[in-house]
């Protein structure tokens, strides 16, 4: 509020209600290498630019691209998502939803909670416990990159080796996510994500 600029810009990617709040209620322009939900370009009113397309797109498109490989046919299919800034209700709309509607046999949509921090881990060992009782042999992560080895640690625990779709929501797509998840989660956790 203090600094009155034109514009902000981040490389590592922005998300959150700073966005709406620097870009709609400041008039700031957002500029940032990671996409936000659609809402969040619609409040800003045309003042944030991303490297990325809109998250609900991202998710979209990953969700096609398995659907056109034929990945999902017959499969048990997961989805894991954190509660940070409201991103479980993207992740519902634009794949949980989406999949269901391109008649995707969805079992397990799984919210881990991240009690206001940027790292949600909050319910994990039920979650992946829930996801190996539904028989989930497909998962789309959409954690972000400090909840994501969590994630595959305890699926190593319990057993649970899914394929795994991961899209470029919250920068996941690169290869700082796998040496993460082999850095924190081990061994184990890193074989489930590779590929």
């Amino acid at each position: 509020e203090d600094i009155k600029s034109f514009g902000a810009i981040s490389g590592t990617g922005w998300a959150g209600p700073g966005v709406v709040c620097v870009a709609a209620d400041k008039g700031t322009v957002v500029v940032s290498s990671t996409g936000v939900p659609l809402a969040d370009y619609e409040t800003a009113k045309g003042r944030v630019v991303t490297g990325d397309v809109y998250q609900e797109g991202s998710l979209k498109a990953i969700a096609d691209g398995a659907i056109s490989l034929k990945a999902l046919e017959g499969k048990k299919v997961g989805v894991v998502s954190g509660d940070l800034n409201g991103l479980d209700k993207v992740v519902q709309a634009g794949l949980v939803d989406y999949l269901k509607g391109k008649g995707v046999n969805v079992v397990a949509y799984e919210v881990i909670g991240c009690g206001g921090k940027s790292s949600c881990g909050e319910g994990v060992q039920t979650a992946v416990e829930n996801m190996r009782n539904a028989g989930v042999d497909v998962l789309f992560p959409t954690l972000n990159i400090v909840s994501q080895p969590g994630l595959f640690k305890e699926m190593s625990v319990q057993g649970l080796k899914p394929k795994i779709f991961q899209s470029n929501f919250n920068s996941m797509a690169g290869d700082l996510t796998s040496s993460k998840v082999f850095d924190f989660g081990g061994a184990e956790a890193a074989e489930i994500y590779k590929g």
